[in-house]
């Protein structure tokens, strides 16, 4: 695999694929609870829908690290390859649910969906092309 591909299928696949996910989950949450549509006119909800999109482009953005591999002394040092691959993503990552959770007083429970629903295609795509780059 090559590293064009893995960031085309570890950073820009899931980064095109969260604001569907977001949408979906989203829109089947509302229906679930009786708004059944009323929120597509809300503009809280398209505020709400920027989120991802912005989440998306910071992720795509920071995944652009992972082409510092194309440098044989980092590609070669394992601890290096790592660091390249996942340091800002994960970095983002946490800082983000520090924002979120301890900065603002939002409760966070294992339950709430929202966090994982915007990690987990990154974290799945990340790991998936790692493994696979390493192994080519």
């Amino acid at each position: 695999m090559t590293i064009g591909k893995a960031y085309l299928k570890g950073v820009l696949l899931p980064a095109g694929i969260l604001p569907m996910i977001v949408f979906l989950y989203s829109v089947t949450d509302n229906f679930i609870n009786g708004s059944k549509g009323a929120f597509l006119n809300d503009s809280l909800f398209w505020l709400f829908m920027i989120i991802p999109f912005v989440f998306s482009l910071t992720f795509s953005i920071l995944g652009l690290s992972m082409f510092i591999n194309l440098f044989k002394p980092i590609r070669s040092n394992k601890v290096l390859h790592f660091l390249s691959w996942f340091l800002l993503p994960v970095a983002y990552m946490l800082y983000s649910i520090y924002y979120l959770v301890i900065q603002n007083h939002i409760s966070f429970e294992l339950n709430d969906m929202s966090l994982s629903i915007i990690y987990l295609p990154f974290i799945v795509g990340l790991v998936y092309t790692y493994r696979k780059y390493k192994v080519s």
